[in-house]
């Protein structure tokens, strides 16, 4: 056959199933992870797709670090901007296009940086700009080429510099200029050769100035003029240089003599500065004064107050400059807010600060109003919390503050991360108030939830509810769990596991569609309908006993929980039955405790995680957890210690063993709250991940692994140097290396050393970055990419000398997969099919002719392996890869 004919016959298949093999975990956390408020109280995995739940999740959202650079018209921020994670106090526009940032500022995506950076137009750091103050930056004003600095440090660029500093930008060198005041400085004002600076200080410039002075902006000695009596701390500076006059606010109660709380107004053209009689507005005695911004005849001003003069504003309001009377301007803020920031841009003040209403509208953190009338506008970044700081540049307004989510959502009662795209699953799930989700799972295209609710999304279900994948539409599927007794109705699914089309859940419960099944039962996960099996958990009478955990292994279902009896036969919180008939198995471990709370089965070895302060398996295992044969029900060898510790949750693939608690120590080696034992040898891993100590410990509370990726809930704040509270994720390896054909040769993305497979045999020397093929030869390649001490293999490319392209199909669902007996293919609706099942060499095993919605082909007697499905209807063809097992 001509080379050009064979091209034309080629068939490049897609991405199908994901074979992982990791040598290596990541002590970083991934920055391009989500973050929820409030944190998940469970978190698990099932068939690629991460599950929160929990009844105190909040918001969620990509971490947008704690400043963001905000488009002025639609609200949307640049996701392109660096992560800037810190406490960002002030910010300033360079006037090219980039930003002058102060605070105590811990990181820009993920490295460590100083208390004042310079983000540039390009939205890079500036690596020539580095002052690195020693401690908290409050205050900036950019005069020309000299960048004035205010704050709390004692050093900058390695010099001393008390609370004041001044820095050349155009050459980023350190002025001599040095009023070293004696205390913090909250704010600075340039008029001409003169620099006001106000704050807690009773001496600066070599003089004795009590919180506000003026300075000579070459020498930084204080001039001659001399600010009238003021009796606390200074934090606003503002300049009408037309009548030259200073209003300030702050703290105080006097200026000059005069009954001044909060605010006042000082004259600057003379020698010695003198409060200006006429101009009063005075807060309510417990307000304070954060901000003044001058516009007009108006003088806006900010902090903390519920009246101005007897009149009320909440935090916010407009003076007039001439005599200080509260205008008719009013944003109407709710009761109970701060407003730390202003900015003025053409007809419009951004107002930022402690904010959750304005006018009775939900606007978080930060707000626009009109100039005008202060009527609240349709912007609205929707924060997660605080802003601090915040100022505009032409089409820009950049803020700062403890936010972490920009543009943020409420997550209902669980949120699903697909770990294909890191994406959210976009449609809501919620439970009926006071309702809770305590498990789910993922099989084919349905998601299936468990826990205490009666309603879902506004429709009746009882404790178990099924959602499509795709669609996110609430399926009809509702089988009725009910409680343990008619008055009092205490249902909780806790645990599902799914096995030959079956979900088998455990609880605490007594009855599934109206028949007796006292915390086990099974349903069929197409239908609803209840199975006949009906293994009988506890007394079937009494709330106390009930079932926590279930796990599957072969034909054997693992039960734990707090019971005493199965099927009327003694047992301790563990059992196992037969998941066909019920049966109870032999297995019996001794559990001298109060319950089980997990249970997870690899290979011969249960672990289990619970109450057992005596004993269990005839061994003494003093944190909570331990390992069982789970033939004979005796504890294992393996007792790990945990310092100071509580374990919390467990978690397996199909190598390691994942523990959380709070412990700062595992094994004899610190770990954070986090540790990983390797399943085959018991060891502990060299793993630590960077969860960091919050309030003297590591709180993890959740946790749930796949071959590739670790998801934690916890107690913590803090993670790496990034504030991404109560949730963080892992990567187990590398992303999945991606695999391109051209031509006839397989390339795989960059990485630092190659393997290459045929049909899961490695290819003896194809240890390049690029492998040549046969384009007349079927098979399947993968490669593995190891880079950063982390190997991981690509998913499987699946090439087939064929006159068809495939593509991928959300209308079929193959299950389950791998198997040991049969396939099942479902379309989205009946309709006539052909499908084909080839052995790897493109070799036809055996073919049938569709007409249902479900279609099903046999692979009892087959060997153990990789097979490949072909299915055609309607003029397209779909292959997809399916695994044997014994």
């Amino acid at each position: 056959m001509q080379t050009q004919s064979i091209y034309r016959f080629i068939g490049v298949l897609f991405m199908l199933f994901l074979i992982q093999q990791v040598s290596a975990q990541s002590n970083t956390h991934r920055l391009d992870a989500y973050v929820v408020r409030n944190g998940p109280d469970r978190i698990a995995h099932s068939n690629g797709y991460t599950m929160l739940m929990g009844s105190g999740m909040y918001e969620t959202g990509k971490f947008s670090g704690n400043a963001v650079a905000i488009d002025a018209a639609t609200g949307i921020y640049d996701a392109d901007f660096p992560r800037i994670s810190g406490n960002i106090a002030t910010v300033i526009s360079d006037g090219q296009g980039g930003w002058y940032i102060g605070g105590s500022l811990t990181a820009i995506d993920n490295e460590p940086i100083g208390n004042l950076i310079h983000i540039k137009a390009d939205k890079t750091l500036d690596t020539n700009f580095n002052p690195d103050p020693n401690t908290y930056v409050r205050t900036l004003v950019l005069e020309g080429t000299t960048l004035y600095i205010g704050g709390n440090f004692a050093e900058i660029m390695g010099q001393t510099r008390n609370y004041l500093a001044a820095i050349d930008v155009s050459t980023n060198t350190l002025l001599p200029w040095n009023p070293n005041p004696n205390s913090f400085v909250h704010a600075i004002q340039v008029v001409g050769t003169t620099v006001y600076a106000g704050g807690e200080f009773s001496s600066i410039g070599g003089q004795p100035r009590n919180y506000l002075a003026a300075l000579n902006s070459t020498t930084g000695a204080a001039t001659t003029w001399v600010p009238p009596t003021i009796d606390n701390d200074i934090y606003a500076l503002a300049v009408n240089t037309a009548t030259n006059t200073m209003y300030i606010g702050g703290i105080f109660d006097a200026v000059g003599g005069q009954p001044r709380t909060g605010l006042a107004a000082i004259n600057i053209g003379t020698t010695t500065g003198t409060v200006i009689v006429g101009w009063v507005a005075n807060t309510n005695g417990t307000g304070y004064i954060y901000k003044v911004s001058l516009s007009g005849s108006s003088l806006f001003v900010a902090g903390f107050f519920t009246t101005i003069n007897g009149t009320v504003r909440n935090s916010v309001a407009a003076v007039s400059t001439t005599n200080g009377n509260v205008t008719s301007w009013d944003a109407k803020l709710g009761a109970y807010s701060t407003v730390y920031a202003l900015a003025l841009s053409g007809s419009t003040l951004y107002i930022a600060g402690y904010i959750n209403q304005i006018n009775s509208t939900d606007q978080p953190g930060i707000a626009a109003v009109a100039i005008s009338n202060g009527a609240l506008q349709s912007w609205n970044p929707n924060l997660n919390s605080d802003v601090q700081a915040v100022a505009t540049n032409g089409s820009i307004v950049f803020a700062g503050g403890y936010f972490t989510i920009v543009n943020s959502q409420v997550p209902g009662s669980a949120i699903i991360f697909n770990e294909a795209t890191s994406e959210r699953w976009p449609y809501p799930i919620v439970v009926n108030d006071g309702g809770e989700i305590y498990t789910m799972t993922i099989q084919g295209n349905t998601v299936y939830i468990g826990g205490a609710f009666s309603t879902v999304n506004g429709s009746n279900r009882k404790n178990l509810a099924a959602f499509n994948l795709s669609t996110g539409a609430l399926l009809s599927w509702a089988p009725v769990v009910n409680g343990t007794t008619a008055t009092f109705d205490n249902t909780i699914v806790r645990s599902m596991k799914i096995k030959d089309n079956l979900l088998y859940i455990g609880g605490l419960f007594l009855n599934v569609n109206g028949s007796i099944r006292p915390n086990l039962a099974a349903v069929d996960a197409t239908s609803g309908a209840l199975n006949a099996w009906n293994p009988i958990a506890g007394d079937g009478k009494t709330t106390s006993q009930y079932v926590n955990t279930l796990d599957i292994s072969g034909n054997t279902v693992y039960i734990g929980g707090a019971f005493n009896q199965i099927n009327g036969t003694a047992r301790t919180h563990l059992a196992a039955v037969d998941a066909t008939t019920g049966a109870l198995a032999a297995w019996a471990p001794e559990v001298n405790g109060s319950y089980i709370t997990k249970l997870i089965v690899k290979s011969n070895t249960v672990y289990v995680l619970g109450d057992f302060p005596k004993s269990i398996g005839g061994a003494y295992r003093p944190y909570g957890i331990a390992a069982l044969d789970a033939t004979s029900g005796l504890a294992t060898a393996w007792n790990p210690t945990f310092l100071n510790g509580l374990v919390n949750d467990i978690a397996a693939n199909n190598r390691d063993l994942y523990v959380a608690g709070y412990f700062s120590e595992a094994a004899g080696v610190g770990r954070n709250g986090i540790a990983s034992f390797n399943l085959t040898t018991t060891t502990i891993n060299d793993w630590n991940p960077d969860i960091v100590e919050d309030e003297g410990g590591f709180y993890v509370y959740t946790i749930a692994a796949s071959d590739i990726r670790l998801s934690v809930g916890g107690g913590f704040y803090y993670v790496g140097n990034e504030p991404r509270g109560n949730y963080a994720e892992y990567e187990l390896c590398n992303a999945v290396a991606a695999v391109t054909l051209s031509g006839s040769t397989l390339s795989a993305q960059a990485g630092g050393s190659y393997q290459w497979y045929l049909n899961n045999e490695a290819i003896t020397g194809a240890t390049s970055q690029t492998l040549d093929i046969s384009l007349l030869e079927n098979g399947i390649y993968s490669v593995d990419v190891t880079a950063n001490g982390c190997t991981g293999r690509s998913a499987d490319f699946v090439y087939l000398i064929t006159g068809n392209e495939t593509a991928t199909n959300n209308n079929i669902i193959l299950y389950p997969n791998p198997t040991s007996s049969e396939i099942i293919i479902s379309f989205s609706e009946a309709q006539p099919s052909s499908i084909t099942l080839l052995n790897v060499m493109g070799r036809t095993i055996q073919n049938i002719q569709g007409i249902e919605r479900e279609n099903r082909i046999g692979m009892n007697g087959l060997p153990e392996g990789t097979y490949l499905i072909k299915i055609r209807y309607n003029n397209t063809e779909v292959i997809r890869k399916v695994v044997k097992i014994n």
